[in-house]
C-alpha cells in the first residue's frame, strides 16, 4: 500500500507558491485526481509519483510511504 505524506506534500506546494490546480498542471493530471492522491482517497501510479517528486525537487520516498504485508489501511482495516 502506498500512503501519501499529505502534510509534507502540502508544505512543498506552499513553498513553491502552488495551489492544487497549479501543481496539477505541473504533473499533467486533473486537480480532482491530484487532490484525491494527496488525501489518500485513490491510489497513485509510479509515473505520477515520479512526476510529483521531480516537480517538488525531492525523492519519491519523501512524499510517499510504502507498506508491504498485512497491515492496516488508513481506515484501520486489515489489508
Amino acid at each position: 500500500m502506498i500512503i501519501a505524506k499529505t502534510e509534507i506534500i502540502k508544505a512543498k506546494m506552499f513553498l513553491n507558491g502552488w495551489m492544487i490546480s497549479d501543481f496539477a498542471k505541473e504533473v499533467a493530471v486533473s486537480s480532482n485526481h491530484l487532490s484525491n492522491v494527496i488525501n489518500n482517497k485513490t491510489s497513485i501510479s509510479p509515473r505520477l509519483a515520479k512526476k510529483m517528486a521531480i516537480a517538488l525537487d525531492v525523492k519519491i520516498a519523501d512524499l510517499f510511504e510504502v507498506h508491504i504485508g498485512k497491515e492496516k489501511d488508513i481506515y484501520g482495516n486489515k489489508t
